[in-house]
């Protein structure tokens, strides 16, 4: 006679009887299962599908960053004394600090990538902030609206401007992009891969993990191990002859930079291009197509597109030439040969204002007429 005992010692254990709910739901489950098989059947006998070749819908997206970002960027390795820079963005995505006034002068909008996003520079002396904060001392109100998003080129920033920065009504918008497009250009020879695509399983999972990270701290440790990286110190060494320049399609890039004026004009915005510079230095931190003969060609349209446009030029190649003996050494402008630290930003900040200045001055006086 075995006696029963609390901790189940004693005696093998009776086993439960299956659960009633367990087995009804499974009958149930395999019930709609074919009762839906059976549906399918019948009405591909019976029933000719107008939708069986259609594909999904085309979907573009708008390179912008999400409203209300608050990411700290580790950039110890640059400057330890300051380690970390905030990338914080406001309702509509622009990078902060940006709309500082309440009735401007001028708003401004700047279009670019890695290189006017500028993750690894201060919040206040991005040049795209600093721009507002050097025309304040001139007397001009002027809010920035920094678009920059890494990573984007100049067919992404024809689609940012027309399906999301005209609808903050700038007064100017300021184009800065060749090292992208040389990449695009070269790697897959068109922009095809940028335009409109449709819904796959890699941009449901993304908006998951995005959805899944403002609701869940681990999606969110999981999100920021997956796509932030801190910036990294290395040392240069100069460009070698795999970088010599390879014959792109051209005349895409300058169809994308007459289309962005044209969109500008149409829409009351002054356009106004920017040459992008760079040096022939090379970490492993810098992009693997970085191919500065080509940049120079690109660099070069992009002077010829605003002589013919009769566009303002904000030649930031040829400032730094001309007024910057040593920017072509290693970390004087360049942390990596591509992505400008504090010193350059500044650098670029204040030519930038010297240029546009006259421009705001003449849009505030139209406006007080």
């Amino acid at each position: 006679m075995s006696v029963d005992s609390p901790s189940g010692e004693g005696g093998p254990e009776e086993e439960e009887p299956s659960s009633p709910l367990l087995l009804g739901s499974i009958v149930v489950g395999l019930a709609i299962v074919l009762s839906l098989g059976l549906g399918e059947l019948l009405l591909r006998i019976a029933w000719e599908n107008p939708f069986v070749d259609e594909k999904s819908d085309w979907f573009i997206e708008i390179e912008t960053h999400p409203p209300f970002r608050k990411l700290g960027i580790d950039r110890a390795a640059i400057d330890p004394d300051e380690p970390v820079a905030m990338l914080r963005t406001d309702d509509r995505g622009y990078i902060l600090p940006g709309r500082r006034f309440a009735d401007p002068d001028a708003t401004i909008a700047f279009l670019g990538g890695s290189t006017t996003q500028n993750s690894a520079v201060k919040e206040e002396i991005r040049f795209p902030a600093l721009v507002s904060t050097l025309l304040e001392e001139k007397g001009q109100r002027v809010n920035v609206l920094n678009a920059g998003k890494s990573g984007t080129n100049t067919h992404d920033h024809l689609n940012t401007l027309l399906n999301h920065v005209v609808e903050d009504d700038p007064d100017v918008v300021v184009q800065m992009e060749a090292h992208n497009d040389v990449g695009m250009l070269a790697g897959r020879g068109a922009y095809r891969p940028r335009g409109a695509s449709r819904l796959n399983a890699s941009k449901v999972s993304t908006w998951l993990l995005q959805w899944g990270s403002t609701h869940s701290s681990l999606a969110g440790a999981l999100r920021k191990w997956l796509t932030i990286r801190p910036v990294r110190a290395i040392e240069f060494k100069r460009a070698g002859s795999e970088l010599e320049r390879k014959e792109l399609p051209y005349h895409e890039y300058e169809h994308r930079l007459r289309a962005f004026v044209g969109i500008c004009r149409s829409f009351g915005i002054v356009p106004v291009l920017m040459t992008q510079p760079s040096i022939a230095m090379r970490t492993k931190l810098t992009p693997n197509w970085t191919d500065l003969q080509n940049q120079e060609r690109f660099n070069e349209i992009i002077r010829r597109v605003a002589a013919d446009e009769g566009v303002l030029l904000v030649d930031l190649v040829a400032h730094l030439s001309a007024e910057v003996p040593d920017w072509k050494e290693p970390n004087r402008i360049f942390y990596d040969g591509v992505h400008v630290n504090d010193a350059g930003s500044e650098i670029l900040a204040r030519h930038i204002a010297q240029r546009l200045q006259p421009l705001v001055e003449q849009i505030r006086t139209a406006s007080s007429r």
